[in-house]
């Protein structure tokens, strides 16, 4: 595969399941996982969602990445005000190198690396019809998933496999403002990656979110929301080599609709980029789309 991919692709695959908003289920990386989460902790779930990235060069196809995630998930209460919460994703990542000479695609289909979050309910405010909530949470990804170390070689993306061999530190903090019918979400959260033993570290990745919902109608099962999320990561080290060419910056809007029933939700989502920042201008992130379904008990 051909530098231009190489050093952009870091977005789609390593950011990818990263945190997701774990208190109502925004944005981590584009996986959602429903608004009704904010107010249900005991559930089990699945999301379904597509990415894709292009790269040109002198405006000629160049190259192209496209992912498929399939991602299961759960929460369960713990005593006081902590929970816990787990997910674990199936990859399937394609890597297309566009030449007049034919396409080659290199493929993997994969589990990833298995994230495990403790997180607690540090305040809930009513006033008047409003209602404060503060989580926090902490954990860490795990090395479930598959890597391997040549990807250099093989002319593949540095995230191209799922796996990151090391042992990720996360973090994140949610604040929510809800009454009857309108919820608002303003949230933030940080994956700290340690090298692995062939001496790669990920980059910091850091990413900010905010979503408003809406309950329509006097049942208020349907849902539609929106927002904005922006998020950063820096380049991977090797060693004492930092690869900036694979950091980057990204901000996208989505919109999405969920259908709540008494024990269920089923919802879908579309993000579109607005804003870009990659080591070659002439890349393009084509954004992601999602449908999930969640079961409480």
């Amino acid at each position: 595969m051909k530098k231009g991919l190489l050093v952009t692709a870091w977005l789609l695959i390593a950011a990818m399941p990263v945190l997701a908003c774990t208190s109502c289920g925004c944005s981590g990386g584009g996986t959602t996982l429903g608004m009704q989460l904010v107010t249900v902790r005991n559930y089990a779930g699945m999301i379904w969602q597509h990415t894709g990235l292009t790269v040109y060069e002198q405006g000629e196809l160049h190259s192209s990445f496209a992912s498929d995630t399939w991602q299961v998930y759960g929460s369960l209460q713990l005593p006081g005000k902590w929970h816990m919460q787990a997910r674990l994703p199936l990859v399937w990542n394609r890597v297309t190198d566009h030449s007049p000479e034919g396409d080659q695609t290199e493929n993997l289909f994969a589990a990833g690396d298995l994230n495990l979050m403790a997180g607690y309910q540090a305040m809930t405010l009513r006033s008047g019809r409003a209602t404060h909530t503060l989580f926090v949470q902490a954990g860490a990804e795990l090395p479930t998933g598959k890597y391997k170390a040549d990807f250099v070689q093989a002319g593949l993306p540095p995230g191209f496999y799922p796996g990151s061999a090391s042992i990720d530190p996360l973090a994140g903090i949610q604040y929510i403002l809800s009454d009857s019918a309108w919820t608002a979400m303003f949230g933030a959260s940080v994956k700290y990656s340690l090298p692995n033993a062939d001496h790669l570290q990920e980059g910091l990745f850091w990413q900010a979110q905010t979503v408003v919902a809406r309950s329509l109608g006097a049942s208020g099962r349907w849902v539609p929301f929106a927002g904005l999320v922006a998020e950063h990561r820096n380049g991977y080290r090797k060693y004492d080599f930092l690869n900036e060419e694979s950091a980057y910056s990204v901000a996208h809007g989505m919109a999405g609709m969920e259908y709540r029933g008494d024990r269920f939700s089923v919802g879908a989502r579309f993000d579109h980029t607005i804003w870009q920042q990659y080591s070659t201008e002439e890349t393009t992130n084509n954004g992601a789309y999602s449908v999930y379904v969640n079961w409480f008990f």
